[in-house]
């Protein structure tokens, strides 16, 4: 999940009166034809909900060869950058196949998302809202298959100013579905990093065979059975 991707919008004809914007998504697998599942037309629309039409739109960007993307982009405030101004962005979630997942940006909910709208249809199973371990990242990556980069106008060294990152669970809720740390009930994945170390904490090795391992089998490709 993505509770913020920031990028540039223009307002006007050609490029001119630039706002930020911030994508805020939801990654789906097994992906539909052309990336777009029927049951996010109607009468399924309703399992997505856009809070706000008028600053809030649909990503027109669906997926690649390796991710399907449900998407929405919201226009954020001028008074949030350089250091003027912070505004939190958020998201609440409940994993699962009938789980979802709510995105904010300041108090204000941008999207929402059930289930239901990456269920079944004619060729693909039901979908799940994350289930597995997932690893917060705070960085300033960038790539021109996210959104055009203004070379000629950026200024390095580069800030993004973070005042705090936190994550919440609800009182009474402490149940497999909702678990910090590397090892909800299957999914137990910190015995599996240790034993492959180099993997995971060195970044300069991005494949299994340079950071000295074999491919790590599955059932789909390989014909193996989980245990």
């Amino acid at each position: 999940m993505d509770i913020l991707e920031g990028s540039v919008a223009y307002l006007g004809p050609g490029k001119i009166d630039p706002t930020g914007t911030g994508s805020q998504s939801i990654q789906a697998a097994p992906f539909d034809p052309s990336h777009f599942s029927p049951n996010l037309v109607q009468p399924n629309f309703s399992d997505i909900v856009n809070f706000n039409t008028s600053t809030t739109f649909l990503n027109q960007f669906k997926g690649s060869l390796l991710q399907e993307s449900i998407s929405y982009i919201t226009n954020l405030d001028s008074a949030w950058y350089d250091g003027n101004g912070y505004v939190t962005f958020g998201v609440e979630y409940q994993p699962g196949a009938d789980g979802y997942a709510t995105f904010f940006i300041g108090s204000k909910a941008t999207w929402h998302i059930d289930a239901a709208a990456i269920g079944p249809d004619a060729d693909i199973g039901q979908r799940l809202i994350p289930v597995e371990p997932m690893t917060l990242i705070a960085n300033l990556g960038m790539s021109p298959t996210f959104a055009d980069i203004d070379w000629e106008h950026l200024v390095f060294p580069a800030i993004m100013r973070v005042d705090y990152i936190r994550i919440w669970q609800n009182v009474g809720n402490e149940s497999a579905r909702h678990w910090l740390g590397c090892d909800p009930p299957g999914y137990a994945s910190t015995g599996y990093i240790m034993e492959h170390p180099r993997a995971y904490l060195d970044w300069n090795r991005t494949t299994w065979e340079e950071a000295g391992y074999s491919r790590p089998k599955n059932r789909l490709r390989d014909g193996c059975e989980v245990d």
